[in-house]
């Protein structure tokens, strides 16, 4: 691994960060509906576009689970609670597999599409089971099926969608 990988493993898992951070301030509290408003638009949205540009910048596979790994670690240490790298780390293989995995490095919008929202739909049940498998009794998963969370969820990954837009179709062609 060269400075310049380290360094875009670096920069990018410190602006996933920054963006999922973002979800603090938002209004539509985790604990009422099961997920924050924020998750499913901003996080969706921008981390995905992040994610992949990072993946179409380095050609790299690995490279999305690494900062994906590295965005839950410094999620961990600066206020979530625990299942934060494994949900990341998720995020990203998933992205890494579909991309450089399945379609080998010819991957187009409708590839980065499919890896988006499979992707954040995986990192988003994932880290939901987890969190309350570690941290909640067990009332909360009827809490959890009967709220609006599954829908949302869908919601997210579908809005992920628009990342992969993004990424491909407006920030890598001006960057490259």
């Amino acid at each position: 691994m060269n400075t310049r990988i380290i360094s875009l493993i670096s920069v990018f898992a410190a602006l996933n960060f920054a963006i999922a951070l973002l979800n603090k301030f938002f209004l539509g509290s985790s604990s009422f509906i099961g997920v924050s408003i924020a998750h499913i638009t901003v996080d969706a949205i921008l981390c995905t576009a992040l994610l992949i540009t990072v993946i179409k910048i380095s050609n790299k596979p690995g490279i999305a689970t690494l900062v994906g790994f590295i965005t839950g670690l410094l999620m961990m240490f600066f206020g979530t609670k625990g299942p934060a790298p494994i949900a990341w780390l998720l995020r990203g293989l998933i992205l890494d597999i579909i991309v450089f995995g399945l379609y080998r490095s010819k991957c187009e919008l409708l590839c980065y599409s499919l890896a988006a929202f499979l992707a954040f739909l995986a990192q988003t049940f994932v880290g939901k089971i987890l969190y309350l498998s570690l941290f909640m009794p067990a009332k909360a998963w009827a809490t959890l099926t009967s709220t609006l969370f599954i829908p949302l969820v869908f919601i997210g990954s579908s809005l992920s969608i628009l990342g992969a837009y993004l990424a491909v179709k407006k920030i890598i062609p001006v960057i490259a």
